[in-house]
């Protein structure tokens, strides 16, 4: 019953009006206010609630507008805001053992302490260049934080902190039984921290999914967790075959990416739940781009926000050892009302707005953090009477035509499927027999054209025309609508490099690069926007060059994925026979600068 329960939400929600609102906060409602926000608007993220104090307050954080949010969950009051300077991106959080809030700003590279009562900002750190999950150890007494470029930094309460190398595009860490675990972000893997703080291989594998006909590999790990001793991992799975085998009957000129929303999409939501034991256990789960999720505190129920469709749903969570069959229709949940017949490309309006966290307390209630309108919903534990209340985080609205278009799913997933926070899944995709990496969207994507691996897509409006409609079965968005899309996309910036290799090591590797790579790979963008040959693929088969910001991040490489490492480019048979030429003695030092661009 508990896990239909959220299809009588809405009703309630209506019954609620104006008198459950708490006052907006003062000065969010100018329309200067509106406009910086809307300059400073970010690809959604996910993961923005952190319980205090045994449920009584929650501290949602807003990185589009730059702050933290307090509020009186027993009340429904706000208590405060910490505001930030614009572009500081404040995300992921976590209280420490003296209560206070620690939240990672993914903008500047730091750490900032909230005291909550208040609130008030007690101060900042740098962490990383580039800090994504934080966590705290209640076994060692510190403050773990896990950056996107690798480092695993460690905060005791007392003592100087540190940092350690513990894999590539970190997302999320979490403690169990005291042994710290990562999580990556494309590749969906989770990894153990030995007692040295070195990443080892992992102690709970990533499951090979076999979705039946279609294999489907884990990519895109949205939301970590730990509960109870179960490490829960909220991700998508993409289709490891050729997309064209989906079709049904005589294959069509164009191959859509979907024919069936409940079971034959090419990018699915799963859970998989890695137990103390070692067994893993998956299950797909309802709804697109899951940005958020947690477990009722009896480790029955899942809620996903799922950013894509609009929607907040609730599934069983598998057990140890259950077998789930494959397909999202197939599990408990709330349904998704249709789309409005006019506007197919925007979901369905939600009650709780646009999704992108979700929190139980431990009476379980359910707190839901909706982005645009900001504000919460506060929805009371299965049995209550009491309706759901909503309690307004302010009233200047962030979204644009062109967030919506690229974060909306017209029907079975939206284009932050494959480009989730604007980047890309790091997927090679099979069309026809030909493999295609996923291309990343961040650094300017406005002068990287014409587009798509051959270059043969001038404009957005091609690549949408192609992708979004033909593909996706979206409608063609109208000129103000892929004006700002445009707008939205050339705001996504490339990440801040980490540099752990010799200085002296990458001074001799840029000189090597200006000898023998900058012809093509120049300007800020490192592209001159040209499709040629480099010997790859078939004979004569000519691709774009492609902007090499962030490349450490972005494996694997190629247009085929051949290079699995940033050195497998240089091996034969995979960077082509015209990709010019680098000695033994020179590899080393390109490497190294290659890694900090």
């Amino acid at each position: 019953m508990r896990a239909l329960a959220l299809a009588s939400i809405s009703l309630a929600l209506a019954a609620c009006g104006p008198s459950h609102d708490t006052t907006s906060p003062a000065g969010e409602g100018s329309a200067s206010g509106a406009q910086a926000a809307l300059s400073a608007v970010a690809p959604i993220m996910g993961g923005t609630v952190t319980v205090a104090l045994r449920g009584r307050f929650v501290a949602i954080t807003d990185p589009e507008r730059h702050r933290v949010s307090v509020v009186d969950v027993q009340s429904g009051a706000v208590r405060g805001h910490v505001r930030f300077p614009a572009g500081s991106l404040p995300w992921r959080a976590a209280i420490d053992g003296r209560g206070d809030l620690r939240v990672v700003l993914r903008g500047t590279g730091q750490l900032a302490t909230i005291g909550l009562q208040g609130p008030s900002l007690r101060g900042t750190q740098s962490v990383c260049p580039e800090p994504r999950g934080v966590t705290w150890d209640e076994s060692q007494r510190r403050i773990l934080v896990a950056c996107a470029g690798g480092e695993l930094v460690s905060i005791p309460e007392l003592g100087s902190s540190s940092s350690t190398f513990a894999g590539l595009d970190l997302r999320d860490v979490v403690v169990r039984d005291g042994k710290p675990f990562v999580s990556s972000f494309r590749a969906a893997r989770l990894e153990g921290v030995d007692s040295t703080e070195h990443a080892v291989p992992p102690s709970i594998p990533t499951p090979a999914l076999d979705g039946g006909l279609q294999a489907f590999e884990p990519q895109v790990a949205w939301r970590t967790f730990e509960t109870q001793g179960r490490i829960v991992m909220v991700h998508q799975r993409h289709l490891a075959g050729d997309v064209s085998a989906l079709t049904v009957g005589a294959p069509p000129v164009v191959v859509p990416y979907y024919v069936n929303a409940c079971n034959t999409a090419v990018v699915r939501s799963a859970v998989t739940v890695f137990e103390r034991d070692g067994g893993v256990t998956s299950a797909e789960i309802p709804g697109v781009l899951p940005v958020d999720a947690d477990v009722s505190p009896d480790g029955r129920i899942l809620a996903i926000a799922s950013a894509g469709n609009l929607e907040l749903t609730q599934a069983l969570l598998p057990s140890p050892g259950q077998v789930f069959g494959f397909g999202a229709c197939g599990l408990p949940a709330r349904p998704a009302p249709l789309p409005p017949a006019d506007r197919p490309n925007d979901p369905p309006p939600s009650q709780f707005g646009q999704v992108v966290g979700v929190r139980y307390l431990p009476d379980e209630t359910l707190i839901v953090h909706s982005r645009d309108p900001a504000q919460l919903t506060i929805v009371p534990p299965p049995g209550s009477t009491l309706p759901p209340r909503v309690v307004p985080l302010a009233s200047d609205r962030i979204d644009s035509p062109g967030t919506r278009l690229f974060h909306a799913a017209p029907t079975a997933l939206a284009c932050a499927s494959c480009h989730p926070e604007g980047t890309d899944d790091g997927h090679v995709w099979t069309f026809f027999g030909e493999p295609r990496r996923t291309q990343t969207l961040w650094g300017g994507l406005s002068r990287t054209a014409p587009f798509h691996w051959k270059g043969d897509l001038t404009d957005l409006r091609a690549v949408m025309n192609q992708t979004f409609v033909a593909r996706m079965g979206g409608r063609s968005p109208d000129e103000g609508e892929l004006d700002s899309l445009q707008t939205f996309l050339d705001t996504v910036k490339a990440p801040a490099p980490s540099q752990r290799d010799d200085a002296a090591l990458v001074a001799s590797g840029a000189r090597t690069f200006e000898k023998s790579c900058s012809t093509c790979h120049a300007g800020s963008l490192l592209t001159n926007g040209q499709t040629v040959s480099v010997g790859s693929g078939a004979p004569g088969a000519r691709f774009q060059v492609p902007s090499l910001k962030g490349l450490l991040l972005r494996p694997p490489y190629m247009h085929d994925g051949c290079a699995k490492t940033l050195g497998d480019r240089f091996q034969p048979g995979c960077g082509g026979t015209a990709h010019g030429t680098v000695s033994p003695q020179e590899l080393d030092g390109l490497l190294a600068y290659l890694k900090t661009l």
